[in-house]
């Protein structure tokens, strides 16, 4: 991210953390290799929320867009 982060969330089994931010964009995160799965996803305004759902398998974002 290039600006503050506003939220984080960690999948179930704590393998993948995923931040959401000021700069309009969510990103993914491999925690056992200490990178960033994908490309960042851009929302049309900063986002300010993420969940995953309780089996790890959906992730939500919400944003003031």
């Amino acid at each position: 991210h290039t600006s503050d982060i506003y939220a984080i969330a960690i999948s179930s089994k704590g393998r993948i953390l995923t931040s959401v931010s000021n700069n309009d964009t969510g990103r993914i995160w491999d925690l056992d290799h200490d990178h960033p799965i994908s490309s960042p996803s851009y929302h049309a305004a900063p986002v300010n929320g993420v969940s995953f759902s309780a089996d790890g398998k959906l992730l939500a974002t919400g944003c003031f867009d």
